[in-house]
Formats: C-alpha cells, structure tokens, sequence
C-alpha cells in the first residue's frame, strides 16, 4: 500500500519526495485511527529516510453518532454522516480516501457514489493479500453487523475468492 501512495520509487535521504495525499475517515475508534497513522507513517519512513512522513488528511468522527446508528439500525443515517465526512476529506485535497474501521466498510457503496475521488475498500485490500499468498478459502471475524451483512462475501466474490 505504501508505494503505492509514493509517485516515484525510494529516494534517497534529503530530497524532495512527492506522495499522494491519504485522506482517512476515522475515529470508529480513535484507538484504530491512530494504528493506521503510526503504520503509514512507518512504511513511509522507512521507504523514505530522513524526515519523511506521510501526506495525510484525518477526518475523525464522533464515535458516539456512529454506535448510535449501528445500534439502532440506522444505516442510512449512518451512511449520510459519513460521506458527509468523506465529502470533507476531498474538499480539503485528499487524492483518496481510506475507513480505519471494518464494520463501516458496510456503507462504503453510498460514500464511493458520493465522491469522486477511490475508496480504499478494506475488502478488496484483504483480497488482494489473500490471493498474493495463494489462498483461496478464509474466514473471516467480524462485528455482528459485518457478519450479518454481504459486504465481504459479495466483494470476495469479484475477487474470485
């Protein structure tokens, strides 16, 4: 995932590297947020030497709106908060847009309708690992929203997997 936020290959310590700005919706939890920010920040400096760091944008939602909408089966509302955040995330340069969060991952078709920049799908991400080792079954854990929903199965299955 790190090279392909880079524009070029490694460079070396001291020059100028151009990287695409990553736009991450978070806070679904702050815990997961900051994983995501210390793991990208880490492939890129090790990619990169010296200073370098990642090129990003973090929109972090109230989590409290989120449980409300999962628990009471408010998908549609919480689809609308979100791409109003993901909305955010591209008026303010991101050239794409990740979730630091599975479950969400279930309204990602609203918010890749609403923008018009990718979303970076946890599932396809997983696919493409998951055939890079040669698998070709796995299971999966999950909340019980995303154990209830279609999401993995339906995108798994593009992937042929």
């Amino acid at each position: 995932m790190v090279r392909e936020i880079m524009n070029t290959d490694q460079k070396p310590k001291h020059q100028v590297v151009s990287m695409k700005t990553i736009g991450i919706l978070g806070g679904m939890s702050s815990q997961a947020t900051a994983g995501y920010y210390h793991l990208i920040n880490t492939g890129i400096n090790q990619m990169c030497g010296g200073w370098n760091a990642a090129e990003l944008l973090i929109c972090s939602v109230n989590f409290a709106n989120i449980e409300a909408f999962v628990r009471g089966d408010r998908w549609n509302d919480a689809a609308n908060y979100l791409v109003s955040k993901a909305i955010q995330l591209e008026k303010g340069g991101a050239d794409f847009i990740m979730m630091a969060t599975n479950t969400m991952h279930r309204v990602a078709p609203q918010i890749e309708a609403a923008i018009q920049i990718p979303l970076i799908h946890i599932v396809d991400v997983t696919a493409e690992e998951i055939k890079k080792h040669g698998m070709t079954k796995v299971g999966v854990l999950g909340t019980k929203p995303v154990m209830e929903a279609d999401f993995y199965r339906d995108r798994f299955a593009r992937h042929r997997l």
